[in-house]
């Protein structure tokens, strides 16, 4: 699962944000990355809860592997 703010492409301004190698643990807003992480707890959850299995949509070059996935589980 992967949640991403909706940008479709790196440019130069993601990039000047995204991870590099200079990056250092100060630097990290620790605010934001838990508001992040209770955002992404929290879709999980509703996820694994609800009553009905998560499929790919039709086409997806994954769906024949969640299909595989589920029909072991069944």
């Amino acid at each position: 699962m992967t949640v991403s703010p909706g940008f479709t492409r790196f440019d130069e301004a993601i990039n000047k944000y995204y991870h590099q190698v200079t990056d250092e643990a100060e630097s990290v807003d620790m605010e934001y990355l838990l508001k992040y992480s209770n955002v992404f707890t929290s879709i999980a959850r509703l996820i694994a809860n609800h009553s009905e299995k998560p499929q790919w949509k039709s086409g997806d070059k994954y769906e024949q592997a969640g299909k595989a996935l589920y029909q072991e589980r069944d």
